[in-house]
């Protein structure tokens, strides 16, 4: 993308400027999540929605895309990595200079990864019917928890004092620690291949792992 102040080139993926006058500036990356809007609508029903106008296609046109092994993105691939296939889906998640990909099958698996990266400790969570995926800091004021799958399949429970949080946004909405909030840390999904070539010392979350 470009800004049409300098008509600098911005990296979507990095935030960063990669020419004009501003390169080598940093935009601040706003955590979010990417969830079906079901979901999303019924946790937070007084949601406003953006319509800018343009039509609402009922196909994905990149389909073909997807389902083509051998097109690897516009400039193809830099880092041959073959831990994963490289047109697997990862959750791929960058603390500092650690980086880890967490492969969508061990997510589907164990729904919620206790996880520790670098001096982080972390939480990757999942849940196929509402299509989230996202990581969270799980230092809660100075406590670090334990999460648990709950029987919501958007909650999670944690070990030590038995609260409930919601997965979409980190906040506990019942137990001891109702109000308090887990720290969003930005995450993407993407094909492995992607994530490898911008991370090529990235680690793979293996299940012996898990703490």
């Amino acid at each position: 993308m470009y800004d049409r102040e300098t008509e600098s080139r911005w990296s979507q993926f990095l935030g960063s400027a990669v020419d004009g006058p501003k390169q080598g500036s940093e935009l601040t990356f706003v955590p979010s999540v990417m969830v079906t809007w079901g979901a999303w609508k019924t946790e937070h029903p007084d949601t406003l929605f953006l319509d800018t106008g343009s039509s609402r296609r009922s196909y994905d046109s990149y389909e073909d895309y997807y389902a083509d092994l051998d097109a690897i993105g516009a400039y193809g691939e830099t880092n041959s990595d073959r831990r994963f296939d490289r047109k697997d889906i990862v959750l791929g998640v960058a603390v500092g200079d650690r980086a880890r990909a967490y492969a969508l099958g061990d997510l589907f698996r164990n729904k919620i990864i206790n996880d520790v990266l670098g001096e982080t400790s972390v939480v990757a969570v999942f849940d196929e019917r509402s299509s989230l995926a996202t990581v969270f800091d799980r230092t809660v004021a100075g406590r670090l928890l334990t999460l648990r799958q709950a029987e919501e399949p958007l909650h999670m429970t944690d070990e030590e004092t038995g609260s409930v949080w919601n997965k979409l946004d980190g906040q506990a909405v019942s137990g001891p620690l109702k109000g308090e909030q887990l720290t969003m840390i930005p995450s993407f999904q993407l094909f492995w291949f992607a994530w490898s070539d911008f991370y090529p010392d990235t680690t793979v979350y293996r299940a012996s792992q898990s703490p």
